[in-house]
């Protein structure tokens, strides 16, 4: 599973230096007030598929993120980086572990959490016959973003996106590229305190990848927020620390 530094050859770190920063991580997520001066911390996380002698998805992921930081999980798939985030979003439960966000867990108070944390899937969750502005409004409403606020807020996510000509639009008519960028659009409704983004620009091309980098860093200066990509340019534009 990932784990919270960067590693490998691109990094030049030495293999103790990186065991050095696991056994840090490990140790501070236990300290008693971690949640106070963290508003994301993941403690211990692990996920078995199918009881014991299953497929170990996530093993022992120990993990801090402060206010304004974006931590990427760099790597395959299969290294438990979608699983991750399942668990972080509620969909699926932990084998043992947990995680805060801003305090609360995300084993007992999932419905809280929910509202709090926007999620851009890796794979596109849209509803092919609703335009654009109204699957942004509908997660609006979901993340209770006030009433009086909605139009605007959506408006001006459809702006910053350049999704004005496409807006009124069936979602399912999109290029990939737009499809990518509404689905980040999502995930940023409703000013969350965490933004989870799997493989946020995949299949988009250079400029469009690079343009969506810049409304990603501009919206997420004051959220906490992780993303998994395959992609060392990607990491490098959008993350302070690698995994």
């Amino acid at each position: 599973g990932p784990v919270p530094v960067a590693r490998g050859p691109s990094s030049g770190r030495g293999y103790r230096e990186i065991d050095e920063s696991v056994a840090e991580e490990q140790t501070a997520v236990d300290e008693p007030n971690v949640g106070e001066t963290n508003p994301l911390v993941i403690r211990h996380l692990r996920k078995q598929f199918g009881g014991v002698g299953g497929k170990l998805a996530v093993k022992d992921l120990c993990l801090r993120v402060n206010e304004g930081e974006c931590f990427g999980f760099l790597g395959t798939n299969g290294a438990g980086k979608s699983t991750t985030f399942s668990m972080l979003t509620g969909a699926t439960s932990p084998s043992s572990g947990d995680a805060l966000l801003h305090g609360m867990s995300s084993l007992t108070q999932q419905n809280l959490i929910r509202k709090r944390v926007g999620y851009c899937p890796q794979h596109d969750a849209l509803q092919a016959l609703m335009t654009g502005r109204e699957m942004l409004r509908m997660y609006a409403r979901i993340k209770e973003v006030p009433l009086a606020e909605i139009e605007a807020e959506v408006q001006g996510l459809i702006i910053d996106l350049d999704l004005g000509k496409f807006a009124d639009k069936p979602c399912g008519t999109y290029s990939g590229g737009n499809k990518r960028k509404l689905c980040v659009g999502i995930a940023l409704v409703g000013s969350p305190s965490l933004v989870l983004l799997d493989e946020p620009s995949s299949g988009m091309d250079a400029a469009s990848k690079r343009f969506l980098w810049s409304v990603i860093k501009r919206r997420t200066a004051h959220c906490c927020t992780v993303l998994t990509t395959h992609s060392m340019e990607e990491c490098e534009a959008l993350c302070q620390r690698i995994g």
